[in-house]
């Protein structure tokens, strides 16, 4: 029989998780408009069947798609990285004698760069890594892989082990109680131990129940652990408490095929910021005719944008054009961004004819002016340009044309 004292904190754990939505429900039928969703946790994990980034509403349990890595992922461990604002995902090796590589993925987007390969001891290649944890406080980097777990050196990708098992079982998560400051591993039998690396040792802290290659992650929000657990078809999630009461709470939600790995992402970490959703049409109503195509790439951190304009005179009535308007122009720009806004380079084409590739086009590349390019929402952003040979400067607010993309907006990002 299970302890009367178990039962009662795994029911205050449920209560917790439901709580806000309770609330949020009951604000909305009285007519109160509050953040109830943008203050969600998340939940983040990279499925192996798909290689897809995909989150998990710590409060609903809602499914969303993030992106498409584009890249095949094996098996490994993801954290958060709070100061870059970046998941740190570790990949497996694609053969015996390759080490493991560490990425940064954009936790909007799915966007990602390479860090550089991570230098085990010998013993590390090849080998199959279920485990990944940073710690901010300290600004430790720590992987599982076998029974150790060794720290990763964020400049030179060099490592030292921290500790080490004599279980026979392979370590498959990491995860930090930052309340209690203690490090928690799991092993693929359910043994979860305690990581003291002050004297080398990890200690079986309690044992719950089997999975392979599961995740986990700890809740600073809940005070508690999230697992999956792999049931041969789909991923389960879990609530964990791991001490004192060492208890399972399941939950229902599937969280995707093949997710060894699981980071907890607190609501206000995640910030606005430009991604493929804002890839759309944009105009100011005030100047029908005119308008933007915007495309975001994150894979490179850049924006284009193309300018569908008029000349800044009509010109004379006797100008005539074989195709379209004599006043008719068009602009491109291209540049990088960060956050909420790109900076572009303002690039003007010329000399060309419908449809051919003679006489050819001439684009000037050092550009001809810039433009700022800002979102304040999903919906609204400003033009701020300065055309450098016209001495020509102005504001131009803007927005979509049509409102398709914005909910697929509003899920990929949070304030």
């Amino acid at each position: 029989m299970r302890p009367a004292i178990s039962l009662i904190k795994e029911k205050n754990l449920e209560l917790k998780m439901n709580i806000v939505a309770i609330a949020c429900r009951f604000l909305l039928v009285l007519g109160f408009v509050m953040p109830c969703v943008a203050a969600a946790d998340w939940l983040y994990f990279i499925s192996k069947d798909s290689n897809q980034l995909q989150r998990v509403d710590t409060n609903t349990f809602e499914l969303q798609l993030v992106g498409t890595l584009g890249f095949d992922y094996r098996s490994g461990g993801m954290a958060w990285d709070s100061e870059t604002g970046k998941l740190i995902m570790i990949n497996d090796p694609s053969s015996a004698v390759d080490f493991p590589v560490l990425y940064l993925i954009d936790p909007l987007t799915g966007g990602w760069e390479i860090l550089g390969t991570i230098e085990l001891d010998q013993y590390g290649k090849g080998r199959q890594l279920y485990g990944l944890e940073y710690i901010a406080e300290t600004r430790q980097l720590l992987v599982a892989y076998d029974s150790r777990v060794v720290e990763v050196d964020r400049n030179t990708l060099s490592s030292k082990e921290v500790a080490n098992s004599d279980s026979d079982d392979t370590f498959v998560g990491l995860a930090y109680n930052s309340a209690l400051k203690k490090l928690y591993t799991i092993d693929s039998s359910g043994n979860s131990y305690l990581v003291n690396s002050r004297d080398d040792t990890i200690k079986q802290d309690c044992n719950i129940a089997s999975f392979l290659e599961g995740g986990v992650a700890y809740d600073s929000t809940k005070q508690s652990f999230w697992q999956t657990s792999l049931n041969g078809v789909n991923n389960q999630l879990y609530v964990r408490t791991m001490a004192p009461a060492c208890s399972v709470i399941p939950r229902a939600s599937d969280v995707g095929k093949w997710a060894d790995n699981l980071a907890f992402v607190p609501a206000d970490d995640v910030t606005f910021g430009i991604n493929a959703t804002f890839n759309d049409a944009w105009f100011n109503p005030a100047t029908p005719g005119q308008g933007f195509m915007i495309a975001a790439f994150p894979n490179i951190k850049q924006v284009f944008l193309t300018w569908f304009t008029f000349d800044v005179e009509r010109p004379p009535e006797d100008v005539t054009a074989m195709l379209g308007d004599p006043g008719h122009r068009w602009l491109t720009a291209q540049g990088p961004y960060e956050g909420d806004t790109a900076n572009l380079t303002v690039f003007v084409t010329s000399g060309g004819v419908f449809d051919s590739a003679d006489p050819p086009a001439i684009t000037d590349q050092d550009g001809d002016g810039t433009i700022t390019l800002q979102f304040s929402d999903c919906e609204n952003g400003l033009i701020d340009y300065d055309i450098t040979s016209l001495n020509l400067q102005g504001l131009i607010p803007i927005e979509r044309i049509v409102l398709d993309n914005v909910t697929t907006c509003e899920n990929s990002v949070e304030r």
